[in-house]
């Protein structure tokens, strides 16, 4: 395959490949193809859009762990549209909140307090107590990270 000589539209992984390494830049031809795949599209916003792609963002948000993803490596930071599908999973919820969020995010409390797990690892990310059965603002843990 030469930059002269595209690949068959019949599969979104070789269009992606494409676009992303042979001519570096977008294929809008393509972009239906891409769109059948997630990954697929989720890289390619990525790697080849460099930010948001608006023909993707239904797909994206239909699923928690790709609204994630999307937040994270596209938009760089918390999405909006997508919470109402990422609050449906709660390991999701807690990675949106940690690394995405990154802060405390009230409307994951409620799916989050009712395992143990989740619950400690998240008071413990933001230095909450767990009160009958709500997060509390702890202010009287030490912190010992000096950087």
């Amino acid at each position: 395959m030469t930059k002269k000589e595209p690949p068959k539209l019949d599969s979104p992984w070789n269009c992606y490949n494409y676009a992303a390494y042979v001519i570096r830049r977008r294929w809008k031809e393509a972009e239906p193809i891409i769109l059948t795949n997630k990954l697929a599209s989720l890289n390619y916003a990525t790697d080849v859009i460099k930010g948001r792609w608006k023909a993707c963002e239904p797909t994206m948000s239909s699923d928690p762990f790709y609204a994630c993803e999307y937040a994270e490596q596209v938009i760089k930071g918390p999405w909006k549209e997508a919470e109402p599908t990422i609050l449906t999973s709660l390991y999701w919820a807690c990675h949106y909140a940690t690394n995405i969020h990154k802060g405390r995010w009230e409307a994951a409390e409620p799916i989050i307090i009712n395992n143990k797990h989740w619950s400690d690892k998240y008071a413990f990310e933001f230095d909450l107590k767990i009160i009958n059965g709500k997060f509390e603002k702890d202010g009287n843990r030490i912190n010992t990270n000096t950087t």
